[in-house]
């Protein structure tokens, strides 16, 4: 997704300044990825972010861990009673997701647990972004 070198600090810059703990997150990927994956898991990201930062709440208030971890714990829940449900955006958005997750080879080839857990952090990460848009 992003192409060149000033792309890439432009985008870091640009979630730095907006969503720091977004940025923070997407580090912590790093260590428990291997470098494949890792490239994969950010282009989902760099997406959501590129699909949200439209939106000027998005870059005047910023995703705080507390407001994650509480929308994360939600979708643990919601995984366990084999539902999932939001507004428009998170359904189109998230099934683009899944259906990558599901047929690219890189995720084919990770642990269904991590694969899990990404979809539950994607789906929060999302909803994070809704919830500062409204």
């Amino acid at each position: 997704m992003l192409k060149t070198l000033v792309d890439i600090y432009f985008f870091i810059g640009e979630i730095l300044v907006h969503q720091p703990f977004l940025a923070s997150m997407m580090a912590g990927y790093k260590i428990d990825l291997k470098p494949q994956e890792l490239d994969e898991v950010l282009n989902l990201y760099i997406a959501i972010w590129e699909f949200f930062k439209t939106d000027p709440q998005t870059k005047v208030k910023a995703i705080t861990e507390s407001q994650f971890d509480q929308l994360q714990i939600f979708n643990i829940n919601l995984v366990g009673k084999d539902t999932f449900s939001g507004g428009e955006t998170t359904s189109v958005m998230l099934s683009a997701i899944i259906q990558r997750i599901g047929t690219h080879p890189t995720f084919q080839k990770m642990g269904i647990q991590k694969r899990g857990a990404l979809i539950v952090g994607v789906k929060s990460t999302i909803e994070c972004f809704q919830e500062l848009a409204s």
